[in-house]
């Protein structure tokens, strides 16, 4: 059950990543408003809970979460407005999708009251699990769609060069939409198999 539930965030949290710009930077930007949301979020459903307004719990899980985003772009804008603009709507999909992750609030309706340390531990661990396979996937894309690495900077990106790409705008099909469908669906494919692989080396 747990494997599942594993797969199903896994799932959600690439698949809202396909429409934003396939590259490294941009990951770490993602990575970062998500690192922010779950840890504000954390604080402020503590002191929701402290004021017992539980039976608000829709209505106060989006306006937090409106709240957070838009406090986090107008800082992506002070840091680099160019990097806030290509972005543009895909902040606010990124932060409400937490929602259908479902590691940020979670623990909303819980009969007994839920520690600070308890909901950061958790809330933070659901992110650092999601680090690595979301990392991988925008290098995936920054390589093969456009044969280099980046980094967010001020000035926009900070760019290595790895590879030449062939495409006369620079940008190969692995960068695209459609490429990033198609990685999402060889990696989730390769992370059920291994996962496959593991139960049956665990019941033999």
């Amino acid at each position: 059950m747990n494997n599942r539930k594993e797969f199903f965030r896994l799932t959600c949290v690439l698949a809202v990543l396909v429409p934003v710009p396939g590259r490294l930077a941009y990951g770490i930007i993602t990575i970062l408003l998500l690192i922010w949301v779950m840890t504000v979020g954390s604080l402020l459903k503590i002191v929701i809970q402290r004021l017992r307004l539980e039976d608000f719990e829709q209505i106060t899980t989006v306006a937090v979460l409106a709240a957070l985003v838009v406090i986090f772009r107008q800082f992506l804008t002070l840091f680099s407005p160019v990097i806030s603009l290509t972005m543009s709507f895909s902040v606010y999909i990124i932060g409400f999708s937490s929602v259908v992750i479902g590691g940020l609030f979670s623990s909303f309706g819980e009969d007994t009251p839920v520690s600070l340390s308890r909901l950061l531990h958790r809330n933070i661990k659901t992110v650092l699990n999601l680090i690595p396979p979301m990392l991988a996937f925008y290098a995936l894309r920054d390589i093969l769609g456009y044969g280099t690495l980046t980094l967010p900077a001020t000035s926009h990106l900070l760019e290595w060069k790895i590879m030449h790409i062939a495409d006369a705008d620079g940008i190969g099909f692995w960068g695209t939409a459609g490429g990033a469908f198609i990685l999402l669906g060889i990696y989730l494919g390769i992370y059920l198999f291994c996962t496959r692989k593991l139960r049956i080396a665990e019941r033999s």
